[in-house]
């Protein structure tokens, strides 16, 4: 890793880089940048699971019910994640998504140019419906042996934290460090009594969901 690849020729931080490192775009099991690439794959599992469902559940694909769901493709879907993260940066529209899209109206203020050459509204709430962190083949339900019930949504966070410490080592640090850690909260999707919170209110409005801590070199401040 050297500046050069973390940047982009202006000195802006290459966004696009560290998404790739965390929550990678390729299949990394079969088809990885390096051998023996140790990082856990991102979008094929989530288009894998988000086909399957599209299929078993919705019914759109094949069956001749409903509107056909298209078929998905890592490049869309780092589009999809996009707009997210894009809304997001602008304040978050609180629900209102449809009008990052809006060219139409000039006095729309939540338009977003790049939102809208991303893809067409329609299109991403197709993919919204059917986007799946799980494969509901293989899903347990309540009651059954072994069951886990953040089995839903678990993954991009297993993916980011196995990768982080698989591929985050530095070669030369600094003696003294610096670290700070920040917490968000959550309601969680799991059934009453799944054991997934345990704790009380943590903040106001909400209990401790997760967290996650930095720590970097005193001299990188």
């Amino acid at each position: 890793m050297t500046r050069e690849q973390m940047i982009h020729p202006d000195g802006a931080p290459d966004a696009l880089f560290f998404y790739q490192l965390l929550l990678p775009i390729h299949d990394t099991l079969h088809e990885g940048t390096f051998v023996g690439d140790p990082r856990m794959p991102y979008c094929p599992y989530v288009l894998e699971c988000t086909e399957v469902y599209a299929i078993t559940e919705l019914r759109t694909r094949g069956s001749g019910r409903g509107h056909r769901f298209k078929e998905m493709s890592p490049q869309e879907m780092l589009k999809w994640d996009g707009v997210v993260v894009m809304d997001l940066v602008l304040g978050g529209s609180r629900g209102a998504i449809r009008r990052r899209f809006d060219r139409h109206q000039n006095n729309n203020t939540s338009f977003c140019r790049h939102i809208a050459d991303a893809m067409t509204p329609s299109r991403w709430l197709e993919i919204k419906r059917a986007i799946k962190l799980n494969n509901n083949l293989t899903t347990t339900r309540h009651g059954d042996p072994n069951h886990d019930p953040a089995q839903k949504y678990d993954y991009i966070f297993q993916c980011v934290v196995h990768n982080t410490n698989a591929l985050l080592v530095t070669k030369h640090a600094c003696l003294d460090l610096c670290g700070d850690e920040t917490t968000w909260m959550n309601a969680s999707w799991a059934e009453k009594g799944s054991g997934i919170m345990r704790r009380g209110i943590e903040k106001p409005g909400g209990a401790k969901g997760g967290q996650l801590a930095l720590v970097i070199d005193v001299d990188q401040i």
